[in-house]
């Protein structure tokens, strides 16, 4: 990370404003992107307006469970991945991927969750 803390970061105000900075080549506005918060409603939002920006939702590391319980079950093995490769993620979601249709999300799933024990 930059010299500031992940903590400096302004939270995202608006849908629009986290996709501006996600498909910035700015390297400041990518990391807010993956590190700043945001409401519950702005995340479903992005999700709802920009299907293609799920991965990207689910690669913050502020995104709340509530919109990390309905990613884990996006029908995108992709995203479904990202959210296995997270290093601290509710053991109640690591259930959910453990028996995932795709075999990398259960195996990364399982790897990472021995990690995190």
């Amino acid at each position: 990370m930059a010299a500031h803390s992940k903590n400096d970061l302004k939270p995202i105000t608006s849908a629009d404003e986290f996709f501006r900075l996600r498909t910035s080549s700015d390297p400041g506005d990518y990391e807010r992107a993956s590190w700043a918060p945001a409401t519950d409603s702005i995340w479903f939002e992005i999700i709802d307006r920009w299907p293609e920006m799920r991965f990207w939702v689910a690669h913050n590391r502020t995104a709340p469970i509530a919109v990390l319980e309905r990613l884990v079950r996006d029908h995108d093995e992709q995203v479904r991945l990202r959210l296995a490769q997270r290093r601290k993620l509710p053991d109640h979601l690591r259930e959910l991927l453990a028996t995932d249709s795709d075999e990398a999300v259960v195996a990364e799933n399982a790897r990472r969750w021995t990690d995190q024990k």
